[in-house]
């Protein structure tokens, strides 16, 4: 999935943190970039729990997000991930609903 290649590049211990395609692209979208999750942790804090479900992995994903060596995301590049993370999530969310 090229949402996954790409933000992968840009904070890879996300992406191997969380394995379920349906939880990264919502979580993606919920944090935008790993500086948010540095610099402004408390703001999302509560709803990484609460759309993880797990405070040990939150914890996990702030941890890596202080020593992250990926590449740095310019504004634009937020911009896109977000637009094409918005398309993914309601691909899925469709193709969940056809399975029902």
């Amino acid at each position: 999935m090229r949402l996954k290649e790409w933000f992968g590049w840009h904070f890879p211990e996300l992406i191997r943190s969380i394995t379920d395609i349906f939880l990264l692209v919502k979580v993606i979208i919920l944090i935008r970039c790993r500086d948010n999750v540095r610099d402004d942790f408390e703001n999302f804090k509560g709803p990484l729990i609460e759309l993880i479900g797990s405070e040990e992995i939150v914890a996990k994903i702030k941890a890596d997000a202080d020593i992250s060596m990926g590449v740095t995301l310019s504004e634009t590049d937020v911009i896109h991930i977000q637009e094409l993370g918005t398309c993914i999530n309601d691909m899925l969310l469709y193709r969940k609903d056809l399975a029902n």
